[in-house]
């Protein structure tokens, strides 16, 4: 619904009537423009903060391919066992799927387990594995 000059009188000749229709009017047709730039602002919102999020993720993944290794300091090779990292000081490396036997911990006996995965970002104290079970 619009409103014209024709529909309401002049501000001289206005009843109550007339200006509380005129207000209601402006209150509508402002409610309803703001409730569209919000919701675009919060489209455009939503778009920056998906690309800022992105981008943060960009950066951390090239963080973490700079902390990935396959070797220690020593020389060992880094393993991961079991949703853990060891290093492994054998002479011939260690391969996915390798049975070994790991240290004991927290109170558990020496275990097995074969290896999962090569390498790790984990910058961490490494316990050694103790052998290959699978020669």
């Amino acid at each position: 619904m619009t409103l014209s000059p024709e529909d309401y009188a002049c501000a001289s000749h206005a009843t109550e009537h007339d200006l509380a229709l005129r207000d209601a009017y402006r209150e509508g047709w402002k409610a309803a423009y703001d409730a569209r730039a919000g919701a675009y602002d919060l489209g455009r919102q939503a778009g920056r903060e998906e690309a800022r999020r992105e981008q943060a993720m960009a950066i951390q993944k090239k963080e973490d391919e700079k902390k990935f290794r396959t070797h220690d300091e020593r020389g060992s090779q880094i393993v991961q066992v079991a949703g853990y990292t060891y290093v492994w000081r054998g002479d011939e490396p260690l391969k996915v799927g390798d049975l070994v036997e790991l240290p004991p911990g927290w109170g558990v006996d020496p275990w097995q387990a074969p290896v999962s995965a090569l390498g790790s970002s984990y910058r961490g104290y490494m316990k050694a594995v103790i052998r290959r079970l699978n020669d």
